[in-house]
């Protein structure tokens, strides 16, 4: 079970999202440093946005529990990249 700090996966009815969760409150999740994962000739790495036309890089976004079909501790692997592509820090 997912508890408040830890790095997340988050599917929701219109796709899959990784952060941190930071909060839960009046039916919302808060997730912090939120991106996508895509599928480029590199292999799979994070969308630098949310969705096509929002802000780049946003410090969080907020779900309501309604849109999520589930949500789960992210894989280690996963979560370490998602450290290194939020922060620069290598892990």
């Amino acid at each position: 079970m997912a508890k408040l700090g830890d790095v997340i996966t988050v599917v929701t009815v219109v796709g899959e999202i990784i952060g941190r969760l930071e909060s839960f409150e009046g039916g919302e999740y808060r997730i912090g440093s939120p991106r996508t994962l895509v599928v480029s000739e590199k292999g799979a790495e994070f969308a630098p946005a949310i969705c096509m036309s929002g802000e780049r890089s946003p410090n969080h976004v907020t779900i309501d529990k309604s849109h999520i079909i589930f949500m789960q501790k992210t894989e280690p692997t996963i979560e370490k990249v998602w450290i290194q592509a939020t922060s620069g820090i290598v892990v």
